[in-house]
């Protein structure tokens, strides 16, 4: 039914979809390690750019689909020390806005809403296989919940190194942000 209210409009090369009509996320029950929009948070709601929008109506669209993630896969000669790339990470979103960055629907518009400081842990997955990598890579970021990157180290058999890998949804990063996002993290990983 029509209540007279406007409602964007999506152009997906075959047909208009009305984004709102389109996906609705079933209500889902806490998890630890995840924040949900309704908990209390840092900062008020803010406008998102046009781009990120367009990426919001896209994560709508299709909330299946990892395609707009921006990644990194680093092979290094050695062993990763998990715990210090935890502890590395954690302190990368407590310093920036971005990884605490949640987006909430408001009417047909998202608002873009910064969690504090202390909200926003990561934790770093491990393995040997490509389930790892699947598992950090292909991270399914919802936008309306925490965190808003994913790390994992594979290990590789025989110790010659790990492979560290990292994804950040893109309505929080592009390339430019993310390449600036390794060389902080190298640099609070060596203690810097």
């Amino acid at each position: 039914a029509d209540r007279g209210e406007s409602r964007p409009v999506v152009r997906d090369g075959r047909q208009d979809v009305v984004a709102e009509n389109r996906v609705e996320h079933p209500r889902r029950k806490p998890q630890p390690g995840r924040v949900h929009a309704a908990e209390p948070m840092g900062r008020p709601e803010a406008a998102v750019s046009a781009q990120q929008h367009g990426l919001w109506v896209w994560s709508r669209l299709f909330p299946r689909c990892p395609a707009y993630n921006v990644t990194a896969v680093l092979d290094l000669d050695r062993r990763v020390d998990v715990r210090r790339l935890e502890s590395a990470v954690n302190a990368l979103a407590r310093r920036h806005p971005p990884p605490r960055t949640v987006f909430r629907r408001s009417l047909d518009q998202a608002q873009r809403h910064v969690h504090a400081a202390g909200e926003a842990g990561a934790a770093v997955r491990t393995g040997y296989g490509e389930a790892v990598v699947t598992e950090v890579l292909d991270r399914l970021f919802e936008p309306e919940v925490l965190p808003r990157l994913a790390i994992g180290v594979r290990r590789r058999t025989g110790g010659s190194g790990d492979t560290v890998l990292l994804a950040i949804d893109h309505l929080v990063a592009d390339q430019r942000s993310l390449d600036l996002v390794l060389a902080e993290l190298a640099d609070l990983y060596a203690g810097r």
